[in-house]
């Protein structure tokens, strides 16, 4: 992950933050959301397969 996209993730989140995001915040944001549609995607694969 370049600094720019951290960067313009921290400045995404930050207004629900009451406190300073970081670099490191920006990370795990990043990963939680990754792994969420993950999942999300994982499902959709397997109750809907073979649906039209």
């Amino acid at each position: 992950m370049n600094k720019e996209f951290l960067q313009k993730t921290i400045d995404f989140w930050q207004p629900y933050s009451e406190e300073k995001l970081t670099e490191e915040d920006a990370r795990e944001i990043i990963g939680n959301l990754t792994g969420f549609f993950n999942l999300l995607h994982e499902l959709n694969m397997k109750y809907n397969r073979g649906k039209k």
